[in-house]
């Protein structure tokens, strides 16, 4: 068998097991292939696994499928989040769930990487409170992309993981003044792909109470670089 792509790799370890539990996956859809097969069945059987936890589940293996079906592009569509944290939970706020939970705002900074325009891309977000305490940080490599393109990624697959987490409302900072400009409406769209980006992402705003977004300096946006640059060394490294 050939080896995956990093992408493909990372989604089938996570497409294994219902996220917290040893339960695999392949158990509930065994479940759900029965002639009598039901989601109140799976919860009889499994009372510790939660409905977000198995949404997420069953999420995560319709992201693997998409990506390996024929049609696909080499890259996922990251219009929803798939991306798995890449950190360890060391680095988070002692009570970084508990808080993430009851924060009824959030800040979320995002930033992208790539080595090359196009080129081999990884994306980052990470999620604090009004406080400034490191509630949440994830990211994924995505395959060959320009720097504006990645970086628009990046600020979909943040603003789909806070609506999944039922955070609508957030200040988003990035240090790609072309992005927050285009998203203000200062800056015009010329590139049909970053176009077809830039709708997502409108499509994604209006579907929070409060919006608001900020270009902010490099330096003030180092966890969220500092995390996209180590997802793409690692992927660069397995090649």
């Amino acid at each position: 068998m050939s080896r995956l792509p990093p992408y493909i790799a990372q989604l089938a370890k996570k497409t294994l097991y219902v996220k917290g539990t040893r339960v695999p996956v392949y158990k509930l859809l065994d479940i759900l292939a029965t002639p009598d097969g039901d989601i109140s069945k799976i919860a009889n059987l499994f009372p510790d696994i939660n409905e977000p936890s198995l949404r997420q589940a069953f999420h995560n293996c319709a992201q693997l499928l998409k990506a390996l079906h024929p049609t696909s592009a080499p890259s996922p569509d990251i219009s929803t989040p798939t991306a798995e944290p890449s950190v360890t939970r060391g680095e988070l706020h002692p009570d970084a769930d508990k808080l993430l939970s009851s924060a009824e705002r959030i800040k979320i900074y995002v930033d992208g990487t790539t080595r090359g325009n196009p080129g081999p891309s990884a994306l980052a977000f990470v999620f604090k409170d009004i406080h400034d305490n490191l509630l949440l940080k994830e990211g994924m490599f995505i395959g060959e992309a320009t720097n504006n393109i990645t970086e628009a990624r990046a600020i979909i697959a943040a603003l789909s993981r806070a609506l999944q987490l039922g955070k609508k409302k957030v200040h988003l900072f990035s240090d790609s003044e072309l992005l927050v400009n285009q998203i203000t409406g200062r800056y015009k769209i010329r590139n049909p792909e970053l176009i077809k980006l830039h709708k997502k992402i409108r499509a994604l705003i209006k579907q929070f109470d409060s919006f608001q977004i900020l270009k902010i300096d490099r330096t003030l946006n180092k966890d969220a670089d500092k995390l996209a640059n180590s997802i793409l060394k690692q992927a660069l490294d397995e090649k």
